[in-house]
């Protein structure tokens, strides 16, 4: 899920819905490369989206702010 959401974040035209990351694991599950017990239900897709994004941001933030008052220091 992490893949498919960065991706997105890279390169806006491969965004996915939440329904779309659903439906990727679930071909993959059927290809063999997950367990169909390992695929989450859409909301809990949906969550982790949400809370990722949340981590994400503030994570990006930090770094931002450490490589500011790096340049600052020198």
């Amino acid at each position: 899920m992490e893949t498919m959401f960065l991706n997105g974040n890279i390169d806006k035209r491969k965004k996915i819905t939440t329904q779309e990351m659903y439906d990727n694991l679930t071909e993959r599950a059927s290809q063999g490369e997950i367990e169909e017990s390992d695929i989450p239900k859409v909301v809990t897709i949906q969550n982790w989206i949400a809370n990722y994004t949340r981590t994400f941001k503030a994570s990006a933030s930090l770094r931002a702010l450490e490589l500011a008052e790096t340049l600052r220091n020198t």
